[in-house]
């Protein structure tokens, strides 16, 4: 399971020589897919040994098997993502629980723009089932379910007197539920914040729900995106996850479009950029908070071998404009712009192509000050 963490970890690894192999493969075919899915996969070791062709050491053909090996072998999950080097000396491999695109990068550090989509995408995500006297915590996390922790509440068991002492047992019974809810809401605070959740979709019947709402920490109920109405706590992890992936992809759709109308509020208070040449600077002298990103943009340019420095032109800058030093083409400054961003704690944020506005073309920034 792939981690903000190990993301930053790949992205320390930059070599002088392009020797690193970033390898994306979808997997778990369905059977109408088999046939296709073997014919990308055999297209994809062809271009890997082509692309290998002048590296005809040992040490490249155990590499060249060992990879093989790595996406031909049967796998449960949708995806794998392999980096490692041409020597051998590193090699770190992910499976995947989200289908990746088929990519195969040769570059002087491992392609992390498919991962930083996926984790854009999915958030990790706590999904609370409760009620008066049970409740359930699941953890979703790209795509699955990936963790669960149950509560129960022992209340007295009813009996048939009447009267006042009815309504005393009752209120003794809703005193317990109430203290069980407080508990649940205490526990769903821990179980958010050590697993770092970003949304909470809460599940019960409407009546729970009310209650259980008041009581929550108020930066709990920030992060509530939706609710689901059930009388009974036992539904099935299936009907869960779905429940819990169609309203990721709506809240994920919804902050976008808030970011992107921050963004456009702060452009008109020059707290933010819209210009790829303004963004290269800040990213310079790390000031940008947020780097928006359309879809599959790329964008040719110059990176300075001494300070990182990053420009787009179509011609050579004559030396780098921040510290004098030597400029080097490269085919993609903006993947660069988001190793950056990343190296710097920047968020990061993917937008569709059917969101952009008038103002945004290709990428925008929100600065830090």
């Amino acid at each position: 399971m792939i981690t903000q963490k190990d993301i930053k970890n790949l992205n320390r690894i930059k070599h002088k020589k392009e020797d690193i192999i970033s390898i994306y493969v979808p997997h778990n075919p369905t059977k109408s897919q088999e046939w296709n899915y073997s014919v990308n996969v055999q297209d994809l070791l062809k271009e890997l040994k082509r692309m290998l062709s002048f590296q005809n050491s040992k040490k490249t053909k155990t590499l060249l098997e060992k990879i093989k090996f790595s996406v031909t072998k049967p796998a449960s999950f949708k995806g794998l993502a392999i980096f490692a080097s041409l020597d051998g000396r590193f090699w770190r491999e992910f499976s995947l629980s989200i289908s990746p695109p088929s990519l195969l990068v040769l570059k002087n550090s491992p392609y992390l723009k498919p991962l930083l989509e996926i984790l854009d995408e999915y958030e990790r995500f706590a999904v609370a089932l409760v009620d008066r006297v049970h409740a359930r915590f699941f953890l979703v996390y790209l795509g699955k379910i990936i963790e669960e922790r149950s509560f129960a509440d022992d209340l007295i068991k009813r009996h048939d007197q009447g009267g006042m002492s009815q309504k005393r047992y009752q209120r003794h019974i809703d005193g317990h539920a109430d203290h069980h809810l407080r508990n649940v809401a205490q526990a769903l605070y821990k179980f958010v914040w050590r697993k770092a959740c970003g949304r909470i979709l809460l599940g019960g019947t409407k009546e729970n729900l009310h209650h259980f709402k008041r009581i929550i920490h108020p930066d709990l109920r920030q992060k509530i995106v939706g609710e689901f109405h059930i009388d009974s706590l036992r539904v099935s992890k299936g009907e869960i996850l779905k429940k819990a992936l169609m309203r990721e992809e709506k809240a994920e759709r919804a902050k976008e479009k808030e970011i992107l109308k921050e963004w456009r509020e702060l452009l008109g208070k020059n707290k933010a950029l819209d210009s790829l040449e303004a963004i290269l600077l800040a990213l310079q002298e790390k000031s940008v908070q947020v780097l928006l990103v359309r879809d599959g943009y790329k964008e040719s340019g110059w990176q300075c071998i001494n300070c990182g420095n990053l420009v787009a032109s179509s011609g050579k800058p004559k030396e780098c404009p921040y510290c004098k030093g030597k400029m080097i083409f490269e085919d993609n400054i903006i993947e660069r712009a988001l190793n950056k961003a990343l190296e710097q704690g920047s968020f990061i944020e993917f937008l569709p192509a059917s969101l952009l506005h008038q103002n945004f073309q290709n990428i925008g920034a929100v600065l830090r000050f």
